[in-house]
């Protein structure tokens, strides 16, 4: 558990690293869309596919709103331009 605070769990990202597609909800009070758009920044210096959407009155659990449908087609299309 020391470890996950110490120098070897720094992250480095300058490195490559796989495909990231970073969703917020706009309604999000777990991890704010500020949050995820400051994560998105970080990694988006690297030379790697880097993403970020933010949903529109979305909150915590995008899976179990009404809109999860439509959600879940902005990530197919991200995942068809990958390749």
């Amino acid at each position: 558990m020391r470890g996950a605070f110490g120098w070897d769990a720094r992250v480095n990202f300058h490195r490559p690293h796989a495909p990231l597609l970073f969703l917020a909800g706009g309604a999000d009070r777990i991890m704010p869309a500020a949050l995820n758009r400051a994560n998105y920044r970080h990694y988006r210096h690297a030379g790697s596919v880097t993403d970020y959407h933010e949903l529109p009155g979305r909150s915590h659990a995008m899976l179990g709103q009404s809109t999860w449908p439509e959600d879940a087609a902005l990530v197919q299309r991200w995942l068809a331009a990958l390749s």
